[in-house]
């Protein structure tokens, strides 16, 4: 008797339940997700082609493939941070993120689209750079307040999960690249750059028409919010720095650093995979899409326990784990043992990513969720810059060895965890 008059009001009420917590979770986390797909696999494809284009139309060594990837990044290191602030107090119509992203993903979708045209109709490196830049701009102008509307529509003991959740729609449009695309190269290798570049502009099309429901039912309540957002994300920094001097510049360093790791293996793992393992292009970048995919399957329930067990303790042990598999395999040497590697590599940097930036919000003031994303940003594609040309040195000076591209990764991932242990107990209650 009781379970027949109790169970299905009970089930009644956790339906209802998972169906609110499902709301707030997911429907913000999907818009932002679908665009964010769009620049994952722009990002991808950018990563495995264009440094072969380098090598094979201009005939570029490793220092200067990486030196041309530095430059592409720097515009968007000074860009990012000043974007990042300035959407914090834009005020129109539509709303403080919205302008930024419709002005520039189209800017963004037509300069990528173009990057593998320029040799065949624009001879000349000056005007493929100056090509990339336009590309690279205009995505930087776009990311910090795409990621900004994160904070701005979900609440923050579920930024985490959410975060995971965009991160599965970027590990989809990682496979996208690497599974999906990976074929059209070889007919065309126009193709996958023009394809990527209409997904750009429909999934931007899809967060416009749904952003005024988003803000009218999601938005964080005001009283969420600081008043005054700095001019720039360094002036939020100063502020940050002068209530907590370790946590906060301490992760900095430590997203410096494992991004520099992984950028690593994203910018030389295509000519690693033909150098080392022997592969082709597509093959190298197949198994990089396994990867890729233990990390998009990883990323929500990384999210979910990082919420749970604490954030940073959850990105300590994924940084750890990292370190030791990436560093097995510059030791086997092998398709098959790093085809074995991946998927456990995958499963660790989802553990740090999906925890990474809402770790970060935490420790933040309110109402400065665009600096501090641009903050993020600025650490990140600081290592973009640093990382192709370090490697790209080390690379040349081991004798074309790409091997030690994936030796760095090993030790930026663990000097990462090791500056986060440096956080103390602040940031482990975060």
């Amino acid at each position: 008797m009781w379970l027949r008059s109790d169970t299905p009001s009970s089930l009644r009420q956790r339906l209802r339940l998972a169906q609110d917590v499902g709301r707030d979770q997911y429907a913000p986390a999907i818009f932002i997700g679908l665009c964010y797909m769009a620049i994952t696999t722009m990002w991808t494809l950018y990563s495995a082609y264009v440094p072969v284009l380098l090598q094979v139309d201009y005939g570029l060594r490793a220092t200067a493939i990486g030196a041309v990837m530095m430059l592409d990044n720097l515009t968007a290191l000074l860009i990012q941070p000043w974007i990042g602030a300035r959407s914090d107090r834009l005020r129109s119509r539509w709303g403080k993120r919205l302008p930024f992203i419709v002005v520039s993903a189209p800017v963004a979708a037509v300069g990528f689209a173009l990057i593998p045209l320029v040799h065949q109709h624009l001879d000349g490196l000056a005007t493929f750079v100056g090509v990339v830049m336009v590309m690279l701009v205009a995505m930087a102008a776009m990311r910090v307040p795409l990621f900004a509307l994160l904070p701005d529509l979900i609440p923050p003991d579920r930024r985490s999960t959410a975060n995971g959740i965009i991160n599965v729609f970027g590990g989809i449009g990682i496979m996208i690249a690497t599974v999906g695309l990976g074929w059209l190269y070889r007919l065309n290798r126009a193709g996958p750059f023009a394809v990527a570049g209409i997904l750009l502009l429909i999934t931007t099309g899809l967060l416009s028409v749904a952003m005024p429901w988003l803000r009218q039912r999601y938005a964080v309540q005001p009283e969420q919010e600081g008043e005054s957002p700095p001019s720039n994300s360094l002036l939020m920094l100063k502020d940050v720095l002068a209530e907590n001097w370790r946590g906060v510049p301490l992760l900095l360093v430590a997203i410096f650093l494992y991004t520099f790791g992984i950028n690593a293996v994203e910018t030389f793992f295509t000519l690693y995979g033909r150098n080392v393992l022997a592969l082709s292009e597509e093959m190298a970048l197949m198994m990089l899409g396994v990867f890729f995919l233990t990390y998009m399957l990883a990323s929500v329930p990384s999210g979910m326990v990082g919420e749970r067990h604490g954030r940073q303790r959850v990105m300590i042990l994924g940084l750890t784990a990292l370190s030791g598999l990436v560093l097995l395999a510059f030791v086997v040497r092998t398709w098959w043992g790093t085809l074995l590697v991946l998927p456990l590599g995958g499963l660790a940097w989802a553990a740090v990513n999906a925890n990474a930036l809402p770790l970060l919000l935490a420790m933040s003031p309110p109402g400065h969720a665009g600096s501090a994303i641009g903050l993020y940003y600025a650490s990140t594609t600081l290592a973009s810059i640093v990382s192709p040309l370090v490697n790209g040195k080390l690379i040349d000076i081991g004798n074309e060895d790409y091997n030690l591209a994936i030796l760095a990764t090993s030790v930026a991932a663990g000097l990462a965890a090791l500056t986060m242990l440096g956080m103390g107990r602040w940031g482990r209650r975060r």
